[in-house]
């Protein structure tokens, strides 16, 4: 297996960001947060979903109006589109699989109210997620693997990593990037409650990388550090 490097940092930090530079430098991302968008498309997945969370988090989307002054007068009528499903729980039956898109803002909303609701958020999501990690891992060889993973401290992929970096942001750049991301006020810190804290963050990293400038500054701290560290280039 290759050199494994594992991304820590608070929330909108720019873990991502940095992410994508290793990944144009020929490291292999394994990026959690892109798997779990893929995870809840999946219909067992998004049936646990409706069941714990509610089943209005999947709007069916209306389907076009026929002109009836095109329609042929022959034309068998069409049924009336059902009304969106009433907020609770969703029917228990192990064959429901809810359709339409999900609203994320709701699901966020309710997954992150309280410490439980977002460990069975976790439950329904992460195992899928923590699978396409490890066979990622397995597929990469010996090429260098960067692993962009919200709780990687709290994951049994924590073992996998050989160097830790760290990625630090000004709490004003922090709170901008939420903003951007149209998050309300407060979602991040609700999202940062269910992660390890900053400082035990910082305890367990080898490198640091300020990231309070420009993305050209976070490139060029990123090149010293890689070339200083000895850490692998790839691309180069």
């Amino acid at each position: 297996m290759g050199h494994v490097l594992g991304l820590l940092g608070g929330v909108a930090s720019g873990k991502s960001t940095l992410a994508g530079l290793l990944a144009a430098r020929g490291w292999v991302l394994l990026d959690a947060d892109a798997l779990a968008r893929q995870a809840v498309e999946r219909p067992a997945i998004r049936a646990a979903l409706a069941r714990r969370f509610g089943g209005d988090l999947f709007e069916a989307p209306e389907p076009p109006r026929a002109d009836p002054q095109e329609a042929p007068a022959d034309a068998p009528l069409q049924p009336r589109s059902q009304p969106p499903r009433p907020p609770g729980p969703a029917p228990e039956h192990p064959a429901y699989e809810p359709s339409g898109p999900l609203n994320r803002p709701l699901l966020a909303q309710r997954a992150f109210a309280d410490p439980t609701a977002t460990a069975d958020l976790n439950a329904i999501v992460h195992p899928w997620v923590r699978q396409q990690l490890l066979a990622g891992l397995a597929g990469a060889g010996s090429r260098p693997v960067v692993l962009d993973v919200p709780l990687l401290l709290e994951s049994p992929l924590a073992e996998r990593v050989d160097t830790w970096l760290l990625v630090r942001a000004p709490e004003t750049a922090r709170e901008a990037r939420s903003e951007a991301r149209g998050w309300s006020p407060g979602e991040r810190s609700r999202r940062e409650s269910a992660q390890a804290d900053l400082p035990a963050k910082a305890r367990r990293a080898d490198h640091v990388l300020e990231n309070s400038g420009t993305i050209e500054d976070l490139e060029r701290r990123l090149d010293a550090l890689l070339l200083k560290r000895g850490l692998p280039t790839p691309s180069a």
